[in-house]
Parts: C-alpha cells; sequence; structure tokens
C-alpha cells in the first residue's frame, strides 16, 4: 500500500489550448499539426486533421506542446488520456500536462489518468458543450511511489495493455477479412464485374414485413417471449444484451413479428439503423418491434444477405429513402424495391460457410479480449493501490 500522495497540482504544470480564428483562412494553410479531442483516439497523437501557421500560434489561445506531453481531454470527450509523439499544437478541449520528472513518471502519470475518466466524467458539468475544471484535475490525488517503482509498474500496465489492444485490433481486422473475401468471391455489388444475375429484393424472397411498431413497455416482463428491439440487431449477428422479454399474450398477439431461424433482420431506426444480422437456431420463435423481417426463401443465404445489406453499397441504397424524423427510418418499400445481385447458390453457400467460421472465431477472439480487458482493470486497481 503507498503511504505517500500528492495533489496533481502540486508536482505538475498545465498547459491550455486555444482555437484560431476559424475566419482567417491563411492560419489553416502552414504546417504545424493542431488537434482537438477528436483526433485522440488511441494511446498516442501521431496524426493531425488540420495544419496551422506560427501567426495562428501567435494570435489565438493556442499552444505549441512538444513530443512526449501528456494531453487529457478536459472538454467535449472528457477523460481521454494521450501522450504526444510529436510537436503540435491544441485546442481548448484539451489541457497539457507536464509532471515533475523527479517525482512523477510520465507514463505512470498517463496510466493513472486512464483509470480516473469515471472521476472527471462525474464532474463535468456544461448544457450543450460539457467539460471540467482545472481545479478538478489539479485537486486530484496520485500516489506517489519511488520512481524506479513507477517505471516498473507503468512498464507492466504498457505490456499489459499492448496485449490488449492487439487482441483488439484482431477483432477490427474481421470486417476487413469478410470485405475481401465478399469482393473475391462476388465482385463489387455496383459494378457487378462478374456479372451475376441481378432481381429485385421483394420478388424473389418468402416475406418482407415490419416487426412490431407501437407502444411495448406495457407487455414486458421478468421472463417470457424473447424480444429483439433495434439495438440488439448488429451487423451479421445478435447482441444478447439487454434482450428484454414480453408477455405470452402480447407475444401472440404479435404474429407477424415471430422470427424464424435464418430471417435476416434489419434495424429501422435509432443508432444501429440499417444493420443486418441473422436469426440463429436459439432465437427461433421469438418476436421483434421495429426492425424489418427477410425470410430469405430457396435464391438467397441470409449470410450473403445480411452482408449484402451490411455494405456500403447496400447501406447506400437503403438510407436513400429513409423517411420521418431527421435521423430517418429504413422504408420497407425500399427494401422491397432494392435491385441486388444473385450469385449462384452455390457460392452463396460457401460465402456463408466462411461468415460462420469467421464469427467463431471473432466470438473467441471476443470472449479472449474480455478475460483480458477483466485482468488489465485488475492490474490497474492493483498498481495505485500499491499492490503491484
Amino acid at each position: 500500500m503507498f503511504l505517500k500522495s500528492k495533489k496533481l497540482g502540486d508536482i505538475c504544470e498545465f498547459v491550455n489550448g486555444g482555437t484560431p480564428d476559424t475566419k482567417v483562412r491563411k492560419y489553416f494553410e502552414g504546417k504545424i499539426p493542431w488537434i482537438t479531442s477528436a483526433d485522440i483516439n488511441g494511446q498516442m497523437v501521431t496524426k493531425a486533421r488540420s495544419f496551422i501557421t506560427e501567426e495562428a500560434i501567435s494570435n489565438s489561445a493556442t499552444n505549441l506542446i512538444p513530443k512526449g506531453t501528456i494531453l487529457l481531454v478536459t472538454r467535449t470527450g472528457v477523460g481521454k488520456v494521450a501522450i504526444t509523439g510529436m510537436d503540435l499544437c491544441i485546442s481548448q478541449d484539451l489541457t497539457g500536462i507536464f509532471p515533475q520528472s523527479e517525482k512523477l513518471d510520465t507514463n505512470f502519470l498517463a496510466h493513472f489518468l486512464r483509470s480516473k475518466k469515471p472521476y472527471f466524467v462525474s464532474y463535468q458539468r456544461g448544457a450543450t458543450i460539457k467539460g471540467i475544471t482545472r481545479e478538478v484535475v489539479e485537486n486530484l490525488s496520485i500516489p506517489l511511489p519511488p520512481l524506479e517503482d513507477q517505471r516498473r509498474i507503468a512498464a507492466i500496465l504498457d505490456k499489459a495493455d499492448a496485449i490488449r489492444r492487439k487482441r483488439q485490433e484482431a477483432i477490427k481486422l474481421t470486417d476487413e477479412l469478410l470485405r475481401s473475401v465478399f469482393l473475391e468471391m462476388f465482385g463489387d455489388p455496383v459494378t457487378n464485374p462478374k456479372g451475376w444475375e441481378k432481381q429485385i429484393l421483394g420478388d424473389i424472397v418468402e416475406r418482407i414485413v415490419v416487426g412490431h411498431v407501437g407502444p411495448t413497455s406495457h407487455a414486458y416482463c421478468e421472463s417470457g417471449v424473447q424480444f429483439l428491439r433495434t439495438q440488439n440487431v448488429r451487423r451479421l449477428k445478435i447482441n444478447r444484451k439487454d434482450i428484454q422479454f414480453i408477455t405470452d399474450e402480447f407475444h401472440k398477439k404479435l404474429k407477424k413479428s415471430t422470427l424464424r431461424t435464418g430471417d435476416v433482420l434489419i434495424s429501422r431506426v435509432g443508432a444501429n439503423r440499417g444493420m443486418a444480422a441473422v436469426v440463429p437456431e436459439d432465437l427461433d420463435g421469438v418476436n421483434c418491434a421495429n426492425i424489418i423481417i427477410i425470410s430469405c426463401g430457396s435464391y438467397l443465404k441470409p449470410e450473403f444477405l445480411a452482408f449484402l445489406v451490411n455494405s456500403s453499397s447496400g447501406q447506400a441504397s437503403l438510407m436513400r429513402e429513409s423517411v420521418g424524423s431527421a435521423q430517418g427510418v429504413i422504408n420497407v418499400e425500399t427494401v422491397k424495391k432494392w435491385e441486388i445481385l444473385v450469385p449462384s447458390f452455390k457460392v452463396q453457400e460457401k460465402f456463408a460457410w466462411i461468415v460462420k467460421k469467421i464469427i467463431e472465431n471473432e466470438e473467441k477472439q471476443i470472449n479472449s479480449l474480455l478475460a483480458q480487458e477483466n485482468l488489465f482493470n485488475s492490474l490497474v486497481q492493483r498498481a495505485f493501490r500499491g499492490d503491484l
């Protein structure tokens, strides 16, 4: 257990950022990287979307931050932490933090700040743009073991984090692998270089219907018939978190919404709008709301159709005539009239087999990542209470 701790304000210096006047175009025609909180997407910042001039720095509140500096997002995305991989300038979303090198190791501090994201988020304020004050950061106490121990702890956490991030990257590559396989087998759906036959979707499937639309909360219960909503439909698979249950009585009234194994589901609204997944065997007979249901029949394999829906060309076709609110609702008539490739069923079957194998492997990767996340979080907790 660490006996010694200090407030960050006592052992760190802080530098604010700012934004040059965006109306002065020449300010953004320089070579000096300038970033906002949106550019913080990993452990280190090595890229910028905007570049400014020396004059822009002189005439604004931004500051040039040297390579190797800790950046903390204190506005718009509060709690993200990264280290600069190059000299750069920062916006008012960010605060540069300079620890006293004789007392506090940079990597040790970076890991500590990442572990305190819930703390920062709990103190954020603001109606539209949420942020935290400098006082919140300065008053945070950090344990201070000897520098040698700080470096040892940071090295352990670096290694554990690297393993975790490699697993995350492997999972991300799954989508790229499937896209490559799809293009290799079927070609670009827009240009159709393999000359596959094209058909109107509604003419070759058994059914295209919309699941229940309307109030449902009155029928929710602790156990009963599983009830899928738009948030449960992810790319090619069902997210089983937060699946609701409805009463048998309500389920019987929603015959049209009853799902069958192999149905392709398309989320009509919300953050997952346009995503498509296939109903697995263990969800045969469940119900749903605000989801378009497609029973493929004998011309299409569900995995092929779901992947086609999720493709960039599929999304463009189905979103083109979204109706309703600003976010839009997928129009079922647009789905029915969608002209799609219809490759040979044998090739579709081969693709479906590949999809299943890749998804099975991805599930293993996800389970492994969860275990590594738990291990890393445990190491972080132990590290900052002095047990590592």
